[in-house]
């Protein structure tokens, strides 16, 4: 019911995925390249990035911290996690 009394005519039904719908991919943090692994591969290739050598498939995979800008501090974490 509403706030003065009348019917509401709203139905909320449950909405199903459909099989033939695509899984969201699951994102390895520092794979840079998307490969499915992270190596000296990421660590160039993120490098070249930032200087300008080079382009990424998908930008997101720089932003290795998450913080929303692909900078050096993407570099420095993707090398620490290699360590």
């Amino acid at each position: 019911m509403t706030s003065d009394g009348k019917e509401s005519s709203y139905v909320f039904e449950p909405v199903a995925k459909k099989a033939s719908e695509p899984v969201p991919a699951v994102r390895l943090f520092g794979d840079v390249d998307a490969n499915g692994t992270v190596d000296e591969n990421d660590i160039t290739m993120l490098r070249n990035y930032l200087v300008g050598l080079g382009d990424l498939n998908d930008v997101s995979q720089g932003d290795v911290n998450i913080d929303g800008v692909i900078n050096i501090s993407d570099l420095i974490e993707l090398k620490r996690s290699l360590m």
